[in-house]
């Protein structure tokens, strides 16, 4: 009896389901049916089960099936992280500097204040941030300081939106103001006002008198460039506070408060500031009042609240 294979070796018939043996199908005797009968008996009962051999295929499909649908919940999670980023709890650090730019994407190099990067956050929102990267250790009070100023976001320092807490450096992400006092200064076609120097004197030590009496710290970088306007709520902003916080600045609080007073000059007459830059004279008084000229002057003896009491006998519009 001629059995199909190969040096001996029965094949399984289930194998050959699809082409059947052409001696078998066309014999149609009793002794084709007999062979039949023998090799299904010759071959593995695994083999042999039709129900079996296509149940197969369909595990298989069904576990490549699964295996990819995991594959893709775990893809779609780590996505989902780094589109819609959790908001860091109320006083939690980031301690990954990685995180930065896991959560935010950068796009440009731009200055605010200083080098900087413009971004936006990896949210459906697409918030824009400027993010600046500052390389220093932070030691723990100065966290404290720098969380507390995220979360109280005072009025007239430029807010701090988000922070990233490293090893050995601390990347800060503020609110983008395009405008600082050196542009605006820069760019107008008239004299500036007494009004506007009473505005600009009084919204500057609002801002170091958080920075001086809430954090301690000496501001220590007070000029023209790092005051921003913003054009939301119209506020003027000191900016790169973290700086302040976590670099130890030159100065003290009597030099933060006269620099108020020559920076009101130097916006009024520019070329005196530019040939005695700690001048608290004008060389054309009489082109100010009376309570303009002595509220300049009393930035180099002065405290702050009696500034800011000084400052209320100004003219405001």
């Amino acid at each position: 009896m001629n059995v199909p294979g190969y040096r001996g070796t029965v094949l399984p018939m289930n194998i050959r389901s699809q082409e059947p043996n052409p001696r078998l199908a066309t014999s149609g005797s009793g002794q084709s049916q007999a062979q039949l009968d023998t090799v299904k008996q010759q071959a593995p009962k695994t083999l042999m089960s039709p129900v079996s051999s296509l149940k197969a295929p369909n595990t298989i499909r069904k576990k490549t099936k699964r295996i990819a649908e995991e594959t893709d919940t775990l893809d779609t999670t780590s996505n989902e992280r780094g589109r819609f980023p959790v908001q860091p709890a109320r006083g939690e650090k980031n301690s990954d500097e990685g995180e930065v730019w896991r959560k935010y994407h950068q796009f440009l190099e731009a200055d605010q204040a200083g080098p900087g990067i413009i971004a936006h956050d990896n949210s459906i929102d697409h918030l824009i941030v400027v993010i600046k990267e500052i390389r220093v250790h932070a030691s723990e009070n100065q966290r404290r300081q720098l969380y507390r100023v995220l979360n109280e976001k005072p009025t007239n320092i430029v807010h701090l939106t988000d922070l990233f807490l490293g090893t050995l450096s601390v990347h800060a992400v503020y609110e983008p103001l395009e405008t600082s006092m050196h542009q605006i200064q820069a760019t107008s076609r008239r004299d500036i006002t007494e009004i506007e120097l009473a505005i600009i004197g009084k919204e500057i030590l609002h801002g170091l008198e958080y920075i001086h009496n809430e954090l301690g710290i000496v501001y220590g970088q007070l000029n023209t460039r790092n005051i921003l306007l913003s054009h939301r709520d119209c506020h003027l902003k000191l900016a790169n506070i973290a700086a302040s916080i976590l670099k130890h600045q030159q100065g003290s609080y009597s030099r933060d408060i006269a620099a108020v007073g020559t920076l009101l000059v130097s916006m009024k007459e520019p070329g005196t500031s530019g040939r005695n830059p700690e001048s608290l004279q004008l060389e054309n008084p009489e082109e100010v009042s009376e309570l303009c000229r002595s509220f300049i002057q009393l930035t180099g003896t002065s405290s702050i609240s009696t500034l800011l009491k000084a400052s209320q006998r100004l003219p405001t519009e």
